[in-house]
């Protein structure tokens, strides 16, 4: 006789998918409540495990005899080791009953090699054959990664602190220092040496050079200056302009060595033009990828209506002229800083601290000889450093 057509669904809720069954002994064929019966006394299979291994496939996964099969290979599979005699007999008649009927058993080189998705067919065949016969197949659960609790806790292992420093691997994270009151610009000044200078100003534009050079040489100058000021671009009424950075001529305050300028894109070119007047190359840049306390990009749209402000550039200039004899120490460190981005209790936007570090390992000899003189000068800074001669804003400049 015929079986029953693909796709359709007994009572007990796994497809006939194209078997074929042999209805020689009908009279012997139990009804089908007693089969669901039969069914649900001899299957290993348990509604909550089912529900459970098919939350992700939807209603059609409870039914689908592939994804109990084909898929189940990850989370149930055949046990072959069945010692039963009566059982293999079975299973091997019926396995030359199905040969014979798919002309398998003719002429010919014998058995083919069945495609990947007749395998899965055999195999879901061989199961539904078993459960209609009234066999009881032996299935074992194979543990994945889908079994493990999300929930539990996970143990990780962390190496010991150091014997002789006591620091902890910088790897595998940092020390929570003790909470200690935020100390004023002139606290950290003077806990930050001899080396460091503190210079606030209503208007930075408006000091002179002897002002920010003080007792040093005008001849011997800064080794390095960082301009760290707002800039005046759209979206921004607070900062300086491109005129502004250049009538500070800093190019007499570093006649000898480097200059950095944290930039927007809209003044890079003029800033650029502007340090080729006086005297400096372009060397290098530093990127601030800026982010917000969720680890997302700030992505500012105030002026860029298409593209929003998310990142900040430090172009490095150094003078090719003179200072050939300045030390320099190279380091194998990333040009591109992910940072939060923070403000100062005036306002003032505070530049990554790697940004900082960077230039102080690069210039060895910031700080002179005695340790009493810092040779690095920032303008529009946000706090004092050792070996900085450090401009803060009290005002919009």
């Amino acid at each position: 006789g015929e079986g029953p057509s693909s796709g359709e669904a007994g009572p007990s809720g796994i497809a006939d998918a194209n078997c074929e069954v042999d209805h020689e002994a009908d009279d012997d064929v139990l009804d089908e409540a007693l089969l669901e019966q039969v069914f649900r006394q001899t299957s290993t299979f348990r509604l909550n495990a089912v529900l459970r291994e098919n939350a992700g496939q939807g209603r059609q996964g409870l039914y689908d005899s592939n994804a109990l099969v084909d898929d189940g290979e990850d989370e149930f599979f055949y046990d072959s080791d069945i010692d039963d005699p009566v059982l293999l007999e079975q299973m091997k008649r019926a396995r030359a009953a199905k040969r014979r009927r798919t002309g398998g058993g003719g002429g010919g080189s014998g058995r083919r090699s069945p495609s990947p998705g007749a395998q899965g067919a055999t195999a879901r065949d061989r199961m539904v054959s078993m459960y209609r016969a009234g066999l009881r197949a032996t299935m074992r659960a194979r543990m994945t990664d889908q079994s493990i609790d999300p929930l539990l806790p996970t143990f990780i292992k962390v190496p010991p602190r150091d014997k002789e420093t006591g620091a902890f691997p910088i790897q595998w994270g940092h020390d929570i220092l003790p909470y200690e009151p935020p100390l004023s610009l002139e606290q950290r000044a003077a806990k930050a040496g001899p080396s460091c200078r503190l210079i606030k100003s209503a208007d930075i534009r408006k000091l002179s050079h002897e002002q920010l050079l003080g007792d040093k040489d005008s001849k011997e100058g800064f080794l390095a200056a960082l301009v760290s000021a707002p800039w005046r671009v759209p979206g921004y009424t607070d900062g300086i302009t491109v005129a502004d950075f250049e009538a500070l001529d800093l190019g007499k305050l570093v006649p000898r060595g480097f200059l950095f300028v944290w930039t927007e894109k809209e003044v890079m070119a003029g800033v650029l033009a502007v340090a080729m007047k006086w005297g400096f190359s372009y060397i290098e840049n530093m990127t601030w990828w800026k982010q917000t306390v969720e680890m997302q990009d700030t992505n500012d749209p105030r002026g860029k209506p298409v593209f929003g402000r998310s990142h900040m550039t430090m172009l490095m200039f150094r003078r090719m002229d003179t200072g050939r004899e300045i030390q320099l120490r190279h380091q194998r460190s990333s040009d591109t800083v992910r940072d939060f981005e923070a403000h100062s209790p005036r306002g003032a936007l505070i530049k990554p601290e790697e940004s900082y570090t960077g230039l102080e390992v690069l210039l060895p000899e910031f700080i002179s000889p005695d340790g009493k003189t810092g040779r690095l000068l920032e303008l529009w800074g946000t706090f004092p450093r050792r070996g900085w001669t450090t401009v803060i804003a009290e005002g919009k400049y």
